[in-house]
């Protein structure tokens, strides 16, 4: 893929987000699986970063019930795989993830501009605009994995979530958060220190990430 048609897709995923005629006129739609894990390539970002992230998804999460995104969990998708219900990792492939991001050629760090909020009925993320050294870094881990034999996808977008809405609200209800998303902090650029090998679970107790590897980018 293109890096122009890469930005092109991301931002009719954006554009659907900024439509918010559904929330505003029905309300909050939460999507959380009852138990739901899978295998993630992820980049970390740098914690003061990540930081701002957790402390105004708390404050979301004051103004609807809603899933935080810890500094611990804040992350953004280079892939990801296996997603099921009851999910249970597998050393071997987790060796193969890892050995994917290891034998991957990344020579620059990706930087990301973060300085819009978006939001739907479920989700609400920090849209992160990229340089064209991210999609670099999912390509080459993409075409690594294929090597030893695991099928990655590529991810649509350099978007960071902050929060999934856990009960549903009607849009009177909601008064108070969009209010609150008038002031959500500018986050600027990000350079992103690692790439981690992790695996996740998703359930109405929150999305917890647990690394198996880190993998310094220099």
């Amino acid at each position: 893929m293109e890096f122009q048609e890469f930005l092109r897709k991301q931002e009719e995923v954006y554009d659907k987000f900024r439509d918010t005629s559904k929330l505003q006129n029905e309300g909050t739609k939460p999507d959380i699986p009852k138990s739901q894990g899978g295998y993630l390539i992820v980049l970390r970002h740098p914690l003061e970063i990540a930081q701002k992230i957790e402390e105004f998804s708390r404050r979301i999460s004051q103004a609807v019930p809603a899933i935080v995104y810890d500094s611990a969990t804040v992350h953004t998708t280079i892939s990801d795989l296996g997603i099921k219900g009851n999910f249970a990792p597998e050393k071997d492939t987790l060796e193969r993830l890892c050995n994917s991001v290891r034998g991957a050629l990344i020579v620059n760090k990706p930087t990301i501009s973060y300085l819009e909020w978006l939001y739907n009925q479920n989700t609400v993320i920090v849209a992160g605009m990229p340089n064209q050294v991210f999609l670099e870094v999912a390509q080459n881990v993409y075409s690594s994995a294929e090597g030893n034999g695991v099928q990655l996808r590529l991810p649509w977008g350099a978007h960071i979530t902050s929060n999934r809405f856990a009960e549903q609200k009607s849009p009177e209800e909601l008064t108070d958060f969009f209010k609150l998303m008038n002031e959500a902090p500018v986050l600027g650029n990000s350079v992103p220190k690692n790439i981690d090998v992790a695996y996740f679970d998703f359930s109405p107790k929150g999305f917890k990430t647990t690394t198996y590897e880190r993998f310094s980018l220099k």
